[in-house]
Order: C-alpha cells, then sequence, then structure tokens
C-alpha cells in the first residue's frame, strides 16, 4: 500500500473490539464519512421546503425508519436538488429497500433490549460493510490479474519481435527490450499489489468470521430474552 495502513489492517483493527458484552465493542465510527451541509439551505429568507424536508430525513434516522445509507443520500439528493416532496413520501414507505430476511428479521428484533436491538443493528451493518468492501476489493483482483496477463502476452509479443530484427536491425531490437522491461517492472508492481490485497482480503474475511460468531451469540441472547418473557407472561 502506497503509506499509512493497509486497509485490511484497518477493517481488522475496527472488528477487532468485537468481544465486549452484546456487541457494544464492535466499533463505534460511522462506515461514512461526516456528510458537510452546506450553510446556505439553512438561511431563513430562503425557500423552507428543502429545509422541511431535511428536518423530516434526520427526524426519520433519527427513529430508525431509514437505513445511513439511505439517510446520507437523501441528503446528498437534497443538496443537489434532487429530492422532493414526492421522494419524502416514498422513503416513508415501509421496510423501503429492505428483503424479506431483514423485514423478519426486524420484526423479531421488536420487544428485545435497547441494548440488544442496538448490538444486532450495529452488526448487521458491520456485516454489509464487510460484504461491500469484499465485493469492492475482489473486482480489484480480477482486474489486476487480467492486467497483468495482458502484460505478460505483450512482453511475450515484444522479445517475439527483438528477436525477429536482431538480425536486420539491432537498435529496433533494443527499443522492443526497453519496452519489454518496462513491463516487466509495471507487472511487478501490479503482482505486489496484487499480494497486498490478497492479504486485506483474508484479514477482511477473518473479521467476517468474527462478526459471524458475534451475531450468533447475539441471536442465542435474543432468544433467550424471548423464552424468559415468555416464561414470565404465562405464570403471570
Amino acid at each position: 500500500m502506497c503509506g499509512g495502513r493497509s486497509f485490511g489492517r484497518t477493517f481488522f483493527d475496527y472488528f477487532g473490539g468485537c468481544g465486549g458484552s452484546y456487541g457494544g465493542g464492535c466499533g463505534s465510527e460511522d462506515y461514512y464519512e461526516p456528510y458537510d451541509r452546506p450553510d446556505a439551505r439553512r438561511g431563513a429568507g430562503i425557500d423552507r421546503e428543502p429545509a422541511r424536508i431535511e428536518a423530516e430525513v434526520r427526524a426519520m434516522y433519527a427513529s430508525g425508519e431509514i437505513t445511513q445509507r439511505q439517510y446520507y443520500d437523501a441528503l446528498a439528493q437534497l443538496d443537489r436538488g434532487m429530492f422532493t416532496g414526492d421522494d419524502l413520501q416514498q422513503l416513508r414507505q415501509p421496510k423501503r429497500g429492505l428483503g424479506r430476511v431483514e423485514q423478519e428479521g426486524a420484526s423479531q428484533n421488536r420487544g428485545l433490549s435497547p441494548e440488544l436491538q442496538k448490538g444486532t443493528s450495529d452488526l448487521e451493518k458491520q456485516k454489509n460493510q464487510i460484504k461491500e468492501e469484499k465485493t469492492r476489493t475482489e473486482s480489484v483482483l480480477t482486474n489486476i490479474r487480467d492486467s497483468i496477463t495482458k502484460l505478460k502476452e505483450q512482453m511475450t509479443l515484444d522479445e517475439k519481435m527483438a528477436r525477429g530484427v536482431v538480425s536486420t536491425d539491432e537498435e529496433q531490437a533494443r527499443s522492443y527490450l526497453r519496452h519489454r522491461q518496462e513491463l516487466v517492472e509495471q507487472t511487478a508492481g501490479l503482482e505486489a499489489r496484487f499480494k497486498e490485497l490478497s492479504n486485506d482480503l483474508a484479514q477482511l474475511e477473518q473479521a467476517e468470521l468474527r462478526i459471524d460468531a458475534k451475531m450468533t451469540e447475539m441471536e442465542a441472547l435474543a432468544q433467550r430474552e424471548r423464552l424468559i418473557r415468555l416464561t414470565g407472561e404465562i405464570k403471570g
């Protein structure tokens, strides 16, 4: 990596604190960078509709009605003048953008202690973040692999061309070999990046295993809460 800590190491550290009670130690930093809002929209004399929509979007995020991604996407579109009252109504639709499994999970989490609900929600967000980064990393690795293959093919061609003209044009042969050497160095750089990213991906997969284990533990704790509550209701 070009200076600083590697991506994989950063994630490793980020998820390394997942041993806290109820998942509370599993990272408190947001995945997204803080969103800088232009001050122009806050002017009292300007159209109040964007300010009203922004306030409602913030309230929906604070109450857990929308995801972090929906929240930041809405703010970004609002800044560009592309988020209207109709978009706000669509955002209010129940379970907007959630799949059946996520809907069932949200339903099952109702009635659990706030600590368990937050721990489960945090772990799910972290797992989704890992999935996204794994997909990006695998895509980059594929691109690097393809580039290396093409460079090696060109290196073979340059060598063949150099051999073909060396007896008649030595300078041209040297030109082919110089170009080949440049490709050799470029290939070596890509191979180093490929190795680094592969190691980062392996660390990311280890972090995913820890998250999965913690989620299983949270499921067990949640089930105990349900059973204890049900037993209490029956006795009552």
